[in-house]
């Protein structure tokens, strides 16, 4: 599965959809793991189909918990999923 880092708040337009970079945390049943990454980038990681909790640590930006599902489908197949960091 691809996680990345997004920023939403802020001065306008708000939410401009672009990978930023920082740390990204995958959890779940016997699971945690980190990758960093570079902006503009996302975090692979190789895991069993099942649900996942992904976070995120970029700057001071506040970075929600979003709930992740790992299919059986290729890896790097699709959209990654998006961690949102709200930034002031």
């Amino acid at each position: 599965m691809t996680i990345g880092i997004v920023y939403v708040g802020g001065p306008a337009p708000g939410y401009t959809g672009r990978l930023v970079p920082g740390i990204v945390y995958l959890r779940g049943s016997g699971i945690d793991l980190s990758r960093q990454v570079a902006e503009g980038q996302a975090a692979t990681f190789r895991v069993e189909p099942g649900d996942y909790t992904a976070t995120a640590r970029s700057g001071d930006a506040q970075c929600a918990e979003t709930k992740v599902a790992a299919s059986a489908r290729a890896v790097g197949a699709g959209s990654p999923w998006l961690v949102r960091c709200q930034v002031k």
